[in-house]
């Protein structure tokens, strides 16, 4: 956002999580992202590694603000906010 079009990022190095907790803690929290919206069955029965996604979404307070396509844009323009504990989802 600081930076506009003249950030550039060119160079993507993978790091090995024995490296850093906070990297694991990055891991554990994307991995959580991915299977609360990639991942888990509707419906489907809930497995041990769901309710780990499930406590630490709930532990790190991630506010989830759904947005229908029809209203997309009315809904952003009026919604939107910076706080990076907010995920937005489009349906």
């Amino acid at each position: 956002e600081q930076y506009g079009d003249d950030l550039v990022l060119n160079s993507y190095v993978p790091l090995d999580s024995k490296l850093s907790r906070l990297i694991q803690a990055a891991d554990l929290f994307t991995g959580s992202l991915n299977r609360l919206y990639n991942v888990r069955p509707k419906g489907g029965t809930i497995n041990n590694k769901d309710e780990l996604a499930d406590y630490i979404i709930d532990k790190v307070g991630l506010q989830e603000i759904r947005y229908s396509i029809e209203n997309l844009l009315n809904d952003v323009e009026d919604g939107l906010n910076t706080d990076m504990a907010t995920i937005h989802v489009y349906d």
